[in-house]
């Protein structure tokens, strides 16, 4: 074989194995399917993901191929028959990667390797509108507050959604003796371990902190009272607060749970990506990982979407932004939230047991 033919044979092979490799598809959840269109407008200018197939998790698996998926709820909402998660290995990850410690421990398995691994992060918090001609910022809780004279009646929530029901039951724990599991599991884990927690919720519902009928709002049925010289304290998430930003001047909190023993805890929506195939996470993931965390790119999902980073690596999208994370980065622990339930819950679900134990407890 002459050199000429070598060497074109030497091309063709790697070229012939690429074209037949199997797909690598991006399966999106719900919640995170505007941070899924700046993926896809970044993806077709990026080495190695101009083939990248979007697909809603919603729908059916795909049937070959290397499967990563975007979403608040890992192991999830997800089909009866699906492979096995594989481990996102820690050398896989591009320097740029840092999580605040928080959400290292949330995320990480023992050997390094992540199983769902915490990209970007909402929180929920309270929100004030300054009172009519003050210069002077609106007084918010603390979440071991709620529970003072002070705030009698004011608190005014979305108690209505799961995720809001969930902060308030586990900012709600007395101790954090309570497990928290890794985050691939988080949201399947049986409701064993709260009981005493779940026999507690009507202390909380009948709080004289919360507004009447505070538990069955939504959004939408806080927002005629949501302006200056409201007499209410809201209950809101800084993506919200920051999404509906207005002229009126506004302040924000994190609803932040401290503990006897000095420790804290936060609570929000955690947008995560998981990588099915049945095996060791392969090389064909490394550009889209390098995509999802790049520091530019998470900047943009930011200040965009108002979606904080979990890498530490990314500037602050503002000055709320920033006293968030700084809360993040001290904290012992943050709780993963989700309003997307299953429209069938297991049997034994500590999710569906707070939703119904919410459902049917005493109310103001």
């Amino acid at each position: 074989m002459s050199s000429s033919l070598r060497l074109l044979a030497h091309i063709a092979i790697p070229l012939l194995l690429s074209s037949c490799a199997p797909p690598l598809t991006f399966m999106v959840s719900p919640e995170a399917a505007q941070v899924a269109s700046l993926v896809e407008q970044a993806a077709k200018g990026t080495k190695g993901l101009e083939g990248l197939v979007f697909l809603p998790d919603t729908g059916p698996w795909p049937s070959k191929g290397l499967v990563a998926r975007l979403t608040s709820t890992p192991r999830w909402n997800l089909p009866a028959a699906v492979p096995a998660v594989s481990p996102i290995s820690a050398s896989a990850l591009p320097p740029a990667y840092a999580p605040l410690p928080v959400f290292a421990a949330l995320g990480r398995s023992s050997d390094g390797s992540w199983s769902a691994l915490p990209l970007f992060f909402d929180a929920v918090g309270f929100e004030a509108y300054y009172p009519a001609g003050s210069a002077v910022p609106p007084d918010l809780p603390n979440w071991d507050q709620i529970g003072d004279k002070r705030w009698e009646g004011q608190l005014a929530l979305p108690g209505g959604l799961p995720s809001c029901r969930q902060a308030v039951f586990f900012l709600g724990e007395s101790s954090l003796k309570s497990p928290i599991l890794d985050a691939g599991n988080w949201f399947s884990q049986f409701d064993a371990d709260w009981r005493a927690g779940l026999a507690r919720v009507p202390e909380w519902t009948t709080s004289t902190a919360w507004a009447p009928s505070t538990w069955t709002f939504t959004p939408g049925d806080l927002a005629v009272w949501q302006k200056p010289g409201s007499p209410y304290v809201f209950g809101t998430s800084y993506r919200s607060f920051e999404i509906s930003r207005g002229g009126d001047p506004r302040r924000f909190a994190p609803w932040l749970r401290r503990y006897e023993s000095g420790q804290t805890a936060l609570a929000g929506t955690v947008l995560f990506l998981e990588v099915y195939d049945g095996g060791k996470a392969p090389k064909q993931l490394e550009p889209l990982l390098r995509l999802l965390c790049s520091p530019d790119f998470q900047k943009q999902v930011g200040v965009r979407l108002k979606w904080m980073a979990v890498s530490q690596s990314t500037a602050e999208i503002d000055g709320d932004s920033a006293v968030v994370r700084d809360a993040a980065r001290a904290a012992f622990r943050f709780f993963p939230l989700a309003d997307r339930l299953p429209q069938s819950i297991p049997s034994n679900n500590l999710m569906g047991e707070i939703q119904a134990a919410f459902n049917y407890a005493k109310k103001r």
